[in-house]
């Protein structure tokens, strides 16, 4: 799993805490979820549709688990999800001070950048949706070479499956991909930071 050192910023985005906390968040965390098993050509495709799966688990575990507000959370599934699509979308959450905001991947990916189902998001162009001043957001990454995201990217925090020259796995527990099971197990169930009343943070999360 491959990370940067990046400045501890998020530290609360991703909170097991379910009361007043966490209801204060809700009003300011928007997410944009992306999953990809169906591409253009069968043999391209993502088998069991894990990826597509991931996604989903991703934001039923934000409004389940954290009671974020649904109308903040973009799901962005198969031909849905183009670079063009994606970059609007991620454009259009309100990047502004006050706000923290997440991106999921899960998908194919190449040494470029993400495969979308139409054109590859590169890492200056995610970085440029935030807006090249904006740095209070989180990326999760699950995708081939997704080091590449965390090795050219300054702002946020950036989680990715694998460093930029290896491989993620698309077969995990659950109908899921590998590093997405455990990133979503390790917030959902508080392994991350099993402490009573502690905030489970990006980093500790990755680990």
């Amino acid at each position: 799993v491959a990370t940067v050192t990046l400045p501890a910023i998020l530290s609360n985005v991703i909170s097991d805490n379910k009361g007043a906390t966490s209801n204060i968040f809700c009003t300011k965390i928007f997410a944009v979820c992306v999953g990809i098993a169906d591409y253009s050509g069968a043999v391209n495709d993502v088998l069991n549709n894990t990826t597509v799966h991931d996604a989903e688990d991703m934001r039923s575990y934000l409004i389940t688990y954290q009671g974020w507000s649904s109308a903040n959370i973009v799901v962005r599934l198969n031909s849905n999800a183009t670079e063009s699509i994606i970059s609007s979308d991620i454009s259009n959450m309100p990047n502004s001070t006050g706000n923290s905001e997440l991106f999921f991947y899960s998908g194919h990916g190449s040494t470029s950048g993400l495969t979308t189902y139409s054109g590859t998001f590169s890492p200056s162009e995610l970085t440029a949706s935030f807006g090249n001043s904006f740095g209070q957001y989180c990326c999760f990454i699950n995708s081939c070479h997704a080091g590449i995201f965390a090795n050219n990217m300054n702002n946020g925090e950036i989680s990715c499956a694998c460093e930029n020259d290896e491989y993620a796995s698309a077969v995990g527990p659950d109908d899921n991909c590998v590093y997405p099971y455990y990133i979503l197990e390790g917030i959902k169930n508080n392994q991350a930071d099993p402490v009573s009343g502690h905030v489970v943070s990006v980093k500790e999360v990755h680990d």
